[in-house]
């Protein structure tokens, strides 16, 4: 029989829709860090399951992307490397920062989309979806990341101390990456369309963000489309790091320095703006 303390006793947790601006709640997300292991788990044995070579298309992919971007810039443009660089080789290191942000972009995005049957039935910090993919994305570019001292050996390259500032490319690279898919994710849940949209965008993207070519090399009237790009810098500071290869300006660093850190903020914005509609329209 039950008491009347047990009765009224008050409820462990009360679930309210959120109003306005609400910051993110770090102690909430800490607290279920097990849960954010499980969908990152869950991920990484996911993606290639009944494929032919698995996880070897960890390091098919940027070869494969490298390849084209050689070939388009190289072969046809004939457009060449700063300081003699194998086209390849430079090629390649842009492709290792690209697939860290267009890897977070394409996943986060439809992260929300594709975990419906939880947002609708099941309470936790929806952040936690979004998050999850960086893990995926990280050993992605860790894998790929050991075919580069193979290229420097091939083609005699000896990189030095700014190996040491890579992590911050990469961290800075997924801060834009995680901003975007954070934006595209939350206006998802209402407009499917975006997907498609943010397919179509991805796929020619590269081609006006230096992944294989050397901005010095663009012609006046077109470096204009190009030079506002924010990734650029980044990919040059991925290059500086792995092949030891300078910047074309330090004015285009700080931009894209500032630039991520702002897209990473406006992406949380967005996300938790929206958030409290997830369940009720997703």
């Amino acid at each position: 029989m039950e008491t009347s303390s047990t009765a009224t006793r008050a409820p462990l947790y009360t679930i309210r829709p959120s109003t306005g601006w609400s910051a993110v709640n770090l102690k909430e997300l800490l607290q279920y860090r097990d849960l954010l292991f499980v969908f990152a788990s869950r991920d990484v044995k996911l993606r290639y399951r009944q494929t032919l070579l698995g996880p070897v298309w960890i390091l098919l992919q940027p070869l494969m992307g490298a390849g084209v971007l050689s070939f388009v810039f190289g072969g046809i443009a004939k457009l060449k490397a700063p300081g003699h660089m194998p086209i390849f080789v430079y090629s390649f290191t842009g492709m290792l920062g690209w697939n860290v942000f267009s890897g977070l972009i394409s996943k986060v995005s439809v992260s929300l989309v594709g975990n419906t049957h939880l947002i609708s039935k099941v309470y936790f910090p929806r952040l936690l979806l979004p998050f999850s993919t960086i893990f995926g994305v990280l050993i992605d570019f860790t894998a790929a990341l050991l075919i580069v001292p193979f290229l420097l050996v091939a083609f005699h390259i000896t990189p030095g101390l700014p190996l040491l500032m890579l992590p911050v490319w990469v961290f800075l690279l997924a801060l834009m990456g995680m901003g975007i898919g954070l934006c595209a994710s939350a206006v998802m849940v209402l407009y499917r369309d975006v997907s498609p949209m943010v397919s179509v965008v991805m796929g020619f993207l590269p081609y006006i963000s230096a992944v294989g070519f050397d901005l010095t090399q663009v012609r006046p009237e077109f470096k204009h489309i190009v030079v506002y790009n924010p990734i650029i810098g980044l990919l040059e500071g991925m290059r500086w790091s792995l092949v030891n290869l300078p910047f074309s300006g330090s004015a285009n660093l700080a931009y894209s320095v500032v630039a991520s850190v702002a897209i990473f903020f406006l992406g949380i914005m967005a996300f938790k703006r929206m958030e409290r509609i997830f369940a009720d329209v997703i």
